[in-house]
């Protein structure tokens, strides 16, 4: 029988003025954070804060009825979720998008706990860091070449005195989202079905009880870019000292220490910041899923 407990849950905002674009959720033997990706277009397609806050929300909504409804295999999950978040996208738009780069997109990690580990789907660049009953650790996302991509262009944009609004960064970025799920892009979670084909997956061994750290990237920053822990010295810091006390850290850092974005070179100075800390218990004898 499985029991998955969910410990703490921290969910920050990156600007107090905007909506968190974050999501987070449990259900079953399930996990999940989502990361939505704030809008480069004209404008938004669907009342609200934000179309990159409704992806979110209405994502972990369909994660958990799709669950409760029964299904248990991740890609079929991910695929499930797609397609309804395509159909309620299309019966709620008031403004279609004119262009790929106005459809909201967000990365996503989905975890399925069992008794002899972790099962994780993911597109973008979420993270989950978890340690099993006997001491064992493992990661899904740690270390990506993506994130030094990212720090470079942001160090560029900086050194030629530019921000998020000039008008040359933001055709970059329109033409980086057109490319979007695309042969030609990158594959993210949003409303594009045939992304599920290309959303990777990973297994973690983990003997049970698990007890797991799933991150956005916002908060990941934290011991990602920072340095402030390792991975190990985190979750063991999120299981001791509590997420909020942890995402008070991470605002130090960015607003006390670097305000300027010079010293960890990044694109805003706070991004939504999300993670949630999960225990893993099982009673009876488990068998592993193929």
């Amino acid at each position: 029988m499985v029991s998955l407990t969910l410990l703490d849950h921290c969910s920050l905002p990156g600007n107090p003025a905007r909506a968190n674009e974050d999501a987070f959720g449990t259900a079953g033997n399930f996990a999940w954070v989502i990361d939505g990706a704030t809008g480069v277009g004209a404008f938004e397609c669907l009342e609200g804060p934000s179309d990159a806050a409704w992806l979110s929300a209405t994502a972990s909504e369909i994660l958990a009825e799709r669950i409760g409804a029964g299904t248990d295999d991740l890609r079929s999950l991910l695929a499930e979720t797609i397609d309804l978040l395509a159909q309620r996208f299309d019966e709620a738009v008031v403004r279609p998008p004119e262009a790929r780069h106005q459809r909201p997109t967000a990365a996503i990690l989905i975890a399925r706990f069992d008794p002899d580990g972790i099962e994780a789907i993911e597109l973008g660049d979420c993270l989950l860091i978890a340690r099993g009953g006997e001491g064992r650790f493992g990661s899904v996302g740690l270390g990506r070449p993506g994130r030094e991509v990212e720090q470079a262009a942001a160090k560029q944009m900086h050194d030629h005195g530019a921000t998020l609004d000039h008008p040359e960064v933001r055709r970059r970025m329109r033409e980086g989202r057109d490319r979007h799920n695309t042969p030609e892009g990158y594959w993210i979670f949003g409303l594009d079905p045939e992304v599920v084909d290309h959303a990777r997956t990973h297994r973690l061994d983990l003997a049970a009880s698990q007890t797991a750290l799933l991150a956005t990237d916002g908060f990941a920053a934290l011991f990602e870019d920072y340095g402030r822990y390792s991975p190990e010295a985190a979750l063991e810091a999120a299981t001791s000292r509590g997420l909020a006390a942890l995402g008070e850290e991470l605002r130090m850092v960015e607003h006390g220490e670097d305000p300027s974005c010079r010293r960890y070179p990044r694109f805003k100075v706070s991004d939504d910041a999300t993670a949630l800390l999960v225990r893993g218990r099982f009673e009876g004898n488990g068998r592993r899923r193929g």
